[in-house]
């Protein structure tokens, strides 16, 4: 869902509802100096003044947030009064462009933050990311496109200091902070989602209903920033589900099999297990992160209650297919079909539910 409302909290009471208030201006003292008279009241002395040259001056009340664009300071007749319009800013934030919109001022409270801020395109649109503010603003120039005239920004109301926005079906532009890292991710979907990997700065990202999403729309992305690289989703009541790889779909080579209400899912590339919690019970494609069960072993096992055990050999349950046998404290596994023995070492000292890697053994050798 795109965000476009203001942030209500900057509000000053004097803004009220007014978007513009007039003004009158003249130079004087060999036009070293100015007045602004506002509402008969000379409030010069209280303004924030940043010159931009060719005659120009950005001034700024911080008492009401209101900016100023003077105009034509080295040709005015001293002492002769000049209409002016200010804009009030609630904000903060005020931009002019020049050059035919191809470079810009951007000022934070009157001061000039240009050097700071990034700007990027979104189609006719141009973002900025004001850090001073750590808020993004956007000038409409597909409605209004002023040049070398005061603009005032409308700031995005977004949760994060992420924002994307989608260029074609398949192609998106992504910015953290203002920065592009578009190029930094991995993604795949996760149901009407996009599921996104900061493959340089290790991080989970969702673009929320990609698939519906507007061209051109500006939206914050969802952000996971969960102690790992591999998450899975739950896909429908038929027991599917999605595991992801640092980004990557790993749809191959995995097997999974029920253990209660979760999941015990193998990768064979990493030969290792994990558990899918809770499995029967998640909503279908909210992301979960995966619980790392014993690695280094193509087998593993744990006791649900005295004087039982589930065994898993690279996800399969494998429990109903062995034969058990108690000694010495270990249970050892007889798999006839494979010849192979899976001990359960220490059975008896084990605690409930906890998986452990079994032993593989050949049981030629240990029968002999």
């Amino acid at each position: 869902m795109a965000l476009f409302s203001k942030k209500s909290k900057k509000k000053k009471e004097s803004a009220a509802d007014e978007n513009t208030i007039s003004a009158q201006w003249k130079v004087y003292n060999n036009r070293e100096s100015f007045s602004l008279i506002l509402q008969e009241e000379d409030i010069s002395e209280r303004m924030t003044v940043e010159d931009i040259g060719e005659g120009r001056m950005v001034i700024y009340d911080p008492e009401v947030s209101i900016y100023f664009l003077l105009k034509g300071i080295d040709k005015v007749p001293e002492n002769e009064l000049q209409d002016v319009i200010g804009y009030f800013a609630i904000d903060g934030v005020a931009c002019i462009s020049i050059d035919g919109l191809k470079t810009y001022y951007c000022f934070y409270e009157g001061e000039n933050v240009s050097k700071n801020s990034s700007t990027f395109w979104v189609g006719d649109d141009l973002c900025l990311w004001v850090p001073e503010d750590e808020a993004y603003h956007l000038l409409r120039y597909s409605e209004n496109p002023v040049d070398n005239e005061l603009l005032i920004p409308q700031c995005l109301d977004l949760p994060n200091k992420t924002i994307w926005f989608k260029i074609e079906e398949e192609r998106y532009h992504f910015y953290i902070e203002g920065k592009s890292v578009s190029s930094n991710m991995i993604s795949t979907y996760n149901g009407d989602d996009l599921l996104l990997y900061d493959k340089e700065n290790p991080c989970w990202y969702v673009f929320p209903d990609w698939e519906n999403v507007l061209l051109y729309t500006l939206n914050s992305a969802d952000i996971y920033n969960v102690d790992g690289d591999k998450l899975w989703a739950r896909t429908n009541d038929e027991g599917t589900y999605r595991f992801y790889d640092k980004g990557i779909y790993i749809a191959n080579g995995i097997k999974g099999s029920y253990c209660k209400d979760d999941v015990v899912l193998y990768v064979r590339d990493e030969g290792a297990h994990y558990l899918l919690i809770d499995f029967k019970n998640t909503e279908f494609f909210v992301l979960y992160i995966p619980r790392a069960l014993p690695t280094n072993t193509h087998a593993i096992w744990m006791k649900p209650e005295a004087n039982k055990f589930k065994l898993y050999v690279e996800g399969e349950d494998m429990t109903t297919d062995v034969e058990p046998k108690l000694m010495d404290g270990n249970l050892l596994l007889l798999h006839e079909a494979s010849n192979k023995i899976y001990a359960c070492m220490d059975y008896n000292n084990q605690h409930f539910d906890e998986f452990q890697p079994a032993v593989i053994m050949d049981a030629t050798d240990f029968l002999k």
